[in-house]
């Protein structure tokens, strides 16, 4: 009991003492400083019209404050004051242009860490934010915002079903749901707005000129998605890549790439050059005395074909260097060709061919003639090669002499519809004349043609246009698949018009199916002036591992590419 009650003393005697203590405490300590705070009397958006006005900001803070403008047509009376109540701040609008529809600014005010924003609205404003999305092989969500002082319609489209968007115009918000994209092409998707207060006037279809009659304005929000096509390298056409005979462009040959050895090989009709592989680097190519490169090719085996261009009245040659021999030491002669038939004047060109054609079995073509304003036709010219040797064929048909050719083949197009031969392409389907061919040019029919050896089928329609022409081929077989590669020529780049690699799957060559379309530009925005009349392009294509590989070269646009079709 004793020393209970002593522990109760001890503790009565100690608590005065504490409690003096915090009293003292609470006195030293530093006043707890207030929030920075800032509230908006006035309205937080405000819609004026085109003529110049004033609008009053009002607003309440506790801290030293200043305010800006983030567009000049916004004028603040004042940018800087003390803390308070009903503070006001005048902004002067100045008047609208004419030009402009509408425009908006944020007038943003601070004290100490808190802040508050005013959007002012001039005039008929709608706003899509962001302007774009670009989207990854792999897809995903992608958000955006509408701003609008106006009413205004949406259209969604069912036919993007990989890229499904929504909408709710109650707050402005939505969103494109990306797929991933199981393609080799690029694809874009888009929503629709339709703005009544905006007019966009009509323009005349062929003078381009104003109509007088207006349209309700119209926006539509891309999303642009990536191909598992991918580009390797992108190369500009070194300055002494000859592509225009400006004496005579009607004779011009046309510009050309095989695969040799491990190696990249271009023609400009005088001269090779080597292309690394790797990086697409150029460098000069010696040919051996003698060996023509006018047109260039390989065959299924590697090897590679030289040829000349085969004029008129002259005497044309193609030439096969086998597989391995990198110093073209052992050329053979395969095919000597007597030109006679006067059929345009501008003779044969863009050799191709497929199968074996050193030592075995295989097909050469070659496309002939076709100078329009001549009067001249164009034909594709057949060899059968056995056993590393062309057969024979005797034409004696008028305007046609005796020919180390299996045949003529007369295109699907009138002759005079055909601009020049160098516009179009003919090229074997498979390393037997049975396999057939395949044609295409800038014709008026502008579609991708497969004969096999009687008559011409369309199975691929609108490959070109008035704009375009699809003028150069190359086939191989992969992933189990026959494989077309064709080069859709834009002949006005200097409008910005791209190029286009399209790839065919021609398993059944009467039912081409298409695998990819990518578009292609040079990056240097540079082409080749006053070509058109004589430039063309050349694709060779070729297989790593399980990949597809296609070089295409452009002497209009004056680039040279390499992609790569990975198997999927």
């Amino acid at each position: 009991m004793k020393k209970f009650l002593w522990i109760a003393a001890a503790l009565a005697l100690a608590l005065p003492v504490a409690c003096n203590k915090d009293e003292k405490d609470k006195e030293n300590e530093e006043p707890v400083k207030p929030k920075d705070e800032i509230t908006l009397i006035s309205d937080a958006l405000v819609n004026v019209e085109a003529e110049s006005s004033i609008v009053p900001i009002q607003f309440t803070t506790n801290a030293a404050w200043t305010a800006t403008a983030d567009q000049d047509f916004v004028v603040l009376n004042t940018k800087a004051g003390e803390a308070g109540e009903n503070l006001e701040i005048k902004a002067t609008i100045q008047s609208l242009p004419e030009d402009v529809q509408g425009r908006s600014a944020v007038v943003t005010i601070k004290a100490g860490t808190a802040s508050a924003t005013v959007t002012i609205n001039q005039g008929i404003i709608f706003l899509v934010s962001p302007a774009s999305f670009e989207a990854e092989v792999a897809g995903g969500e992608f958000n955006f915002t509408v701003t609008a002082n106006v009413e205004y319609s949406v259209k969604t489209y069912d036919s993007f079903d990989w890229a499904p968007a929504t909408f709710d115009q109650a707050t402005g918000k939505g969103s494109f749901k990306v797929a991933a994209n199981g393609g080799y092409s690029a694809r874009e998707a888009y929503i629709k707005f339709t703005i009544p207060a905006i007019q966009d006037p009509v323009l005349d279809e062929e003078t381009g000129e104003p109509t007088g009659e207006t349209t309700d304005h119209v926006e539509r929000l891309y999303v642009y998605q990536k191909g598992n096509a991918q580009v390797v390298w992108t190369k500009s056409l070194p300055s002494d890549f000859d592509v225009v005979n400006t004496d005579d462009p009607i004779h011009d040959a046309t510009v050309s790439v095989a695969n040799f050895g491990g190696k990249i090989l271009v023609s400009d009709a005088t001269k090779l050059y080597e292309v690394d592989p790797a990086t697409g680097a150029m460098t000069a190519f010696d040919v051996p005395e003698g060996l023509p490169v006018q047109s260039i090719c390989n065959d299924d085996a590697g090897n590679l074909l030289l040829a000349d261009l085969m004029p008129y009245g002259g005497v044309g040659k193609i030439w096969v260097v086998k597989a391995g021999d990198a110093a073209m030491a052992s050329p053979k002669l395969l095919i000597p060709f007597v030109n006679d038939a006067w059929s345009g004047s501008r003779g044969a060109d863009k050799v191709a061919a497929r199968g074996d054609v050193f030592s075995g079995n295989g097909v050469v073509t070659m496309i002939y003639g076709g100078v329009a304003s001549y009067g001249g036709l164009t034909y594709g010219l057949v060899w059968e090669i056995t056993g590393g040797e062309a057969a024979v064929y005797d034409y004696n048909e008028w305007n046609k002499s005796t020919n180390l050719a299996l045949g003529w083949f007369s295109v699907p197009a009138l002759a005079d519809d055909i601009w020049l031969s160098n516009r179009a392409a003919f090229a074997p389907a498979g390393d037997k004349v049975s396999d057939g061919f395949f044609y295409s040019g800038y014709d008026g029919l502008y579609n991708l043609y497969y004969s096999n050896g009687t008559e011409w089928t369309a199975v691929a329609e609108g490959v070109g246009d008035w704009a375009y022409a699809m003028n150069s081929f190359a086939t191989i077989n992969w992933d189990g698949k026959k494989i077309l590669a064709g080069v859709k020529m834009a002949y006005f780049p200097e409008w910005g018009m791209p190029g286009q690699l399209q790839i065919y799957d021609v398993t059944d060559p009467t039912a081409a199916a298409l695998l990819a379309a990518c578009d292609y530009t040079n990056d240097a925005e540079s082409y080749v002036t006053g070509a058109q009349e004589s430039s063309t392009t050349s694709v060779a294509l070729s297989v790593e591992g399980t990949d597809l590989i296609a070089t295409v070269i452009d002497s209009d646009w004056g680039l040279i590419f390499k992609m790569k079709f990975p198997k999927l």
